[in-house]
């Protein structure tokens, strides 16, 4: 009896969907259009940016911290040239995609069952890597001086 896998896909389908999947995030959210293109736009330099360096051997929080930066400076040159008038959402958007919420769903589900050093310590990786998103913003925001978000 043959089993059938599910078809694969270009890894270029993924990166193209991923960041319109975010773009559709940063409009859910009540950004504007210009912000969307921006979120996409710094989501697939993201993307493409966090494929390499995971081809290099770059510890992932190292990639965190880089991947958060690029995508949030992207759509931070957009508020600059006056092109986005939600920066909140927009900023906010722009790292969605690096959120490890299977690591978090993972480690709930092993501590219900029991396993508890486990779960706390995927627990443990996943408040580092959002620790590391929050890096990558901060170094952005540290670059402006914050009149945007008011």
């Amino acid at each position: 009896m043959k089993t059938k896998y599910p078809k694969k896909y270009p890894y270029i389908y993924n990166l193209f969907f991923i960041s319109l999947a975010n773009a559709s995030f940063c409009s859910l959210f009540g950004g504007d259009i210009f912000g969307a293109i921006f979120v996409f736009l710094g989501t697939l330099c993201g993307l493409i940016l966090r494929y390499f360096l995971t081809k290099i051997k770059i510890d992932l929080r190292v990639q965190y911290v880089i991947c958060a930066f690029i995508s949030s400076y992207i759509v931070y040159l957009g508020i600059v040239f006056s092109y986005i008038q939600k920066a909140d959402i927009a900023l906010g958007s722009s790292i969605l995609y690096l959120i490890p919420g299977v690591f978090f769903i993972n480690s709930i589900i092993d501590i219900l069952k029991d396993h508890i050093i486990m779960g706390i310590s995927r627990i443990i990786s996943v408040v580092i890597l959002v620790c590391c998103i929050a890096a990558g913003i901060y170094l952005t925001l540290s670059i402006s001086d914050f009149r945007f978000l008011f």
